[in-house]
């Protein structure tokens, strides 16, 4: 049986950065939650052929091609339209993923309100995106590939978007770390408060990474 702790039951042991401490029940599922996203990001930093090219340079963003298209052998003349807005417009984002990528993956920097940056990306690619829109009178044809082509063009943001959103959380998983360990060498307050601050630091910084929308 557990030993009572002497505490309300609204409050659980975990353990955080090492050390044993308590928070409430509520926000342990959150915390674990982003916490598993930052573990997760070392294993995702940047890995495979997705965000490689053939000339070893990363790229930031995929264009994913349809596969309706690809069995049908061809496209229609709304498909070839779609596709070619499609890429116009995922050429534009890389340019600004690829800028998050540099200082996120090439010099280790957090960005900051990387969550609205993220966002604004994505709107911007979107409502761009949308000014191509079919009429009433295109038909049936234009508004499924239009439909098809949006759906690749935010799954081709979505997945770089992803990578960072990551790999930023690892990042900030070890700044706050390096905070408690400092906190507690350099004060005299106690390991449980300094815990409390990193803690209390990653999620602030973990919500401002995080895309409003998701």
């Amino acid at each position: 049986p557990r030993k009572k702790t002497g505490v309300s039951k609204t409050w659980d042991r975990t353990e955080r950065f090492g050390t044993p401490h308590r928070i409430p029940k509520l926000r342990v599922a959150m915390k674990n939650r982003i916490l598993s996203f930052a573990a997760l990001s070392t294993a995702s930093t940047v890995s495979g052929g997705s965000w490689t090219g053939n000339n070893g340079h990363r790229s930031a963003v995929i264009s994913t091609p349809s596969f309706v298209t690809s069995i049908r052998g061809g496209a229609n003349e709304y498909e070839t339209k779609y596709e070619g807005v499609k890429s116009g417009v995922l050429e534009k984002a890389a340019k600004k993923i690829e800028d998050a990528r540099r200082k996120i993956e090439d010099e280790g920097s957090i960005v900051t309100d990387f969550g609205s940056k993220a966002e604004e990306i994505c709107s911007a690619a979107i409502e761009e995106f949308a000014r191509s829109a079919p009429t009433d009178t295109d038909g049936a044809l234009a508004s499924t590939a239009y439909s098809r082509k949006l759906q690749e063009l935010e799954s081709s943001l979505d997945s770089p978007l992803q990578v960072l959103y990551l790999r930023q959380l690892a990042l900030l998983r070890e700044q706050c770390l390096a905070s408690y360990k400092s906190a507690s060498k350099a004060s005299d307050s106690s390991d449980y408060e300094a815990m409390l601050a990193a803690d209390a630091q990653f999620l602030r910084a973990a919500e401002s990474s995080t895309r409003p929308s998701s």
